[in-house]
């Protein structure tokens, strides 16, 4: 599933402590893995070589280590705007996955991931997988949290969640939140229909995740704000992963930073794995 993937890292501790979580891929496939710290350097060309040289020095580290697990792993630089250097580096290497590490309160939020993590989650066509540090070790396939508006892209990411079931998810909860901002104040009275429709909906996808595989499958239908509802339902439980598309129904398309899928990516306790639609949908 995902044979080739992209790590992108700023090389801090916290980021290298949530590394042995890429072991958990090897169950999706992941045998080769291309360690990645792009540098824009700017003006600072003073700085070129002390950093090139402690970024690589500490790259050669993390890559002898992760050759220990068993990946087959290279090692890349790329100089320039960092968001840039990524998104093409990925599509260059035929890249299945990428991987974008970061530590959880500052995930999106610090002067290097946040440009990075903003266009990965924007631009890149692979399947993005963002990690938090400091991480525990445990199973990305324990518990899979999967909320759909039931939209094309939310359909791309059932197929991946099938994918996952294939590959032995068995814990899954699917999640629809009506909207309450484009139900109200002119269509609060078709709630209870809308409820039906959508409980149909997800009944159907429990019924055919069951026949491949998965044997708890629970379904949850609420009213509210998509990114609260999601949030709310993250936190404090055992929810290992969280699968969900990079674009919906809203009337920009999910293509603004405020979207529900990157405010999750950004926001959510834990890794979440997001299926952009293909070049051609998108």
């Amino acid at each position: 599933m995902f044979e080739k993937i992209l790590v992108v890292t700023n090389l801090d501790e916290a980021s290298k402590a949530a590394l042995p979580r890429l072991l958990e891929l090897k169950k999706l496939g992941t045998r080769q893995l291309k360690l990645v710290h792009p540098l824009d350097l700017g003006d600072s060309e003073g700085l070129y070589e002390p950093l090139l040289r402690l970024s690589q020095e500490r790259l050669d580290a993390w890559k002898k280590e992760m050759e220990g697990w068993g990946f087959a792993v290279e090692t890349q630089i790329p100089l320039g705007l960092p968001a840039a250097e990524v998104t093409a580096l990925a599509a260059e290497q035929g890249a299945s996955l990428v991987v974008v590490i970061g530590t959880a309160k500052t995930l999106l939020g610090d002067l290097f991931l946040e440009p990075l993590s903003h266009a990965v989650l924007h631009q890149a066509r692979q399947t993005v997988l963002v990690l938090k540090a400091p991480a525990t070790p445990g199973d990305l396939l324990a518990h899979i949290f999967f909320p759909t508006d039931f939209s094309d892209c939310a359909s791309r990411a059932l197929d991946r969640l099938r994918e996952l079931v294939k590959a032995g998810a068995k814990r899954l909860t699917l999640c629809h939140v009506q909207d309450v901002a484009r139900l109200n104040p002119y269509l609060t009275d078709k709630i209870d229909e809308f409820n039906r429709i959508d409980e149909g909906r997800l009944a159907d996808i429990k019924a055919e995740l069951q026949a491949l595989g998965a044997e708890r499958v629970e379904t949850d239908i609420c009213l509210g704000r998509p990114h609260r509802e999601i949030l709310n339902r993250l936190a404090g439980s055992d929810v290992s992963l969280v699968v969900m598309g990079t674009q919906g129904r809203g009337f920009f398309g999910e293509l603004m930073l405020g979207s529900v899928s990157h405010y999750v990516a950004r926001h959510a306790p834990g890794p979440v794995l997001l299926e952009p639609l293909p070049a051609a949908e998108g």
